[in-house]
């Protein structure tokens, strides 16, 4: 593991940024992020994946008020798997946040990461946030794992991993989302990564999971970073029986190839998914389907989905 001495003056930590077609929401975004981000010597980048909206024109009424704000925009539409690796290439700090271009980062969150960062130096970082309605209502916080203080695990340790697989509460452990994850950029650039996992929509996931052949220090903070915006998924736009296709094959097929089945890592996965898969969303997907009077192999496909993470 590297360890990061960082005087006061050195920059810490970057805040990346993939966006696709998010212009409408990422003004509150910027504006929950830029302020405290300035004060903290932290620098913001605006990674955009060929966005066809007016995510540009937004980007630039911030750039002439904002020395810490940076815009990268892809040559072509590359997915989210590609812009969030390229948002940790692009970013200058030994840390990364990335961040959705559609949530709100509350405020003090930046320093309370970055107090602890310095304070361990950990592999990666994981955070908490409120679900929230496309209003950005708040409905709940949303369960990651079932510690009420802060919790430091190595997860390449077989006892402190078996600690964090039984107090998984949500897919969300197992780094499925991106909006309270900060990498540590050198040992993320140490593993060599393949393109098994590109267009999954999860690769980060892969990428972090394949990391522990060698300790791993991860710092899981309680406290909740950013509020996250519902009803915005870029995933959905094939429908709701594909976005559940993502959610439960998708992310098992990643893990599953880095623990094969049986093994503590898949159980688990199983289990996390399953609770926020049934009975709500399940349901939510059969009767759209009824409603849509889709053909016989459609609820197949999701009895056969639902047979994958049930005991």
């Amino acid at each position: 593991m590297t360890t990061i001495a960082a005087s006061q003056d050195q920059r810490l930590l970057s805040v990346a940024i993939p966006v696709y077609n998010f212009g409408a929401f990422l003004p509150e975004t910027l504006d929950s992020v830029l302020d405290q981000a300035l004060t903290k010597n932290v620098e913001v980048l605006v990674f955009d994946g060929g966005s066809s909206d007016n995510t540009l024109s937004v980007v630039r009424q911030y750039l002439k008020r904002y020395t810490n704000l940076r815009y990268v925009r892809a040559l072509k539409k590359g997915g989210i798997d590609a812009d969030m690796a390229r948002s940790v290439e692009l970013v200058s700090a030994p840390y990364c946040w990335l961040f959705s271009g559609d949530d709100v980062m509350l405020p003090g969150a930046i320093e309370r990461v970055m107090e602890s960062l310095k304070r361990w130096q950990p592999d990666l970082l994981l955070g908490r946030h409120n679900e929230c309605l496309v209003d950005m209502s708040v409905l709940r916080d949303w369960p990651v794992l079932d510690f009420a203080e802060d919790k430091i695990l190595d997860l390449y340790d077989p006892d402190d991993r078996r600690v964090y697989l039984d107090a998984a509460r949500s897919s969300e452990a197992f780094f499925s989302f991106m909006g309270t994850l900060i990498v540590n950029r050198s040992r993320w650039f140490k593993y060599k990564p393949t393109s098994r996992f590109n267009g999954s929509n999860w690769a980060h996931i892969g990428r972090l999971w394949s990391m522990l052949n060698d300790p791993f220090k991860l710092v899981y903070l309680h406290d909740v970073l950013l509020h996250r915006r519902g009803g915005n998924d870029s995933f959905s736009n094939a429908g709701m029986l594909a976005r559940l296709d993502i959610q439960i094959n998708g992310l098992l097929n990643v893990v599953e190839e880095i623990f094969p089945p049986p093994s503590p890592e898949t159980y688990h996965l199983r289990r996390v998914i399953r609770s926020e898969v049934e009975p709500h969303w399940a349901n939510a997907v059969r009767q759209d389907l009824l409603s849509r009077h889709a053909p016989q192999s459609d609820f197949l496909r999701l009895d056969e989905m639902l047979n994958r993470i049930r005991p």
